[in-house]
């Protein structure tokens, strides 16, 4: 007999598709792949409960591992949130939003060296429940030609967020996501951005 995990945290079929369609995959693809209907893919994503069986069609169409695709109960921290047009990191003694939850998460929600930023930038203070990733810290000279990300310049305590463009071995044109206004800075630091979630649309509670 099959086995089925839930949506309560036990697969998460649509944001593997949704990170891996930068690789080409798509749902008509995978229909094709499975022999199964197109509405099929839809219904996939949606329903309650999928074979392991199935899962693991999916995972060889995908070319991921069927465990990226079983998820588990997820408690992580918020380790910061965008505010006056920069990015706000916890200190120690204050206290963090935690997020709860059955998800099926890619690694990067249980890598805790990855940061997690919540946007609430805007003049009233409410969320725009947009929840964004970025790896662990790296030296800018790790960098290559451009990056997105996080970004803090030598002798500044404020950090960034936006596009990070190299000008030279030190330099770097760094135009900020919330002012737009480029500036040129020698960076002490950058975090390459991974992606981003609406929290509307994940079975997790902030608390």
């Amino acid at each position: 007999m099959s086995q089925n995990y839930t949506r309560n945290g036990m697969h998460n079929l649509a944001e593997v598709f949704k990170r891996e369609k930068r690789n080409g995959k798509s749902q008509k693809e995978a229909a094709e792949y499975l022999n199964i209907d197109h509405r099929s893919v839809s219904r996939h994503m949606k329903q309650q409960n999928i074979g392991l069986d199935v899962l693991q069609k999916y995972a060889e169409y995908l070319q991921v591992g069927v465990t990226e695709l079983v998820g588990e109960h997820v408690t992580r921290q918020i380790n910061g949130y965008v505010g006056d047009n920069k990015i706000n990191f916890y200190g120690i003694s204050e206290e963090r939003p935690i997020l709860k939850g059955g998800f099926s998460g890619a690694w990067w929600w249980y890598d805790k060296k990855t940061f997690m930023i919540i946007d609430k930038n805007d003049p009233k203070g409410s969320y725009y429940n947009l929840l964004n990733f970025y790896h662990a810290w790296l030296h800018p000279t790790r960098m290559k030609d451009q990056a997105v990300g996080l970004y803090q310049a030598v002798d500044d305590e404020n950090i960034y967020g936006g596009v990070i463009m190299r000008k030279s071995d030190e330099e770097f044109i760094c135009r900020n996501f919330y002012d737009g206004q480029p500036r040129t800075l020698k960076l002490k630091q950058y975090a390459r951005f991974i992606c981003s979630y609406d929290l509307n649309e994940l079975p997790l509670v902030i608390q």
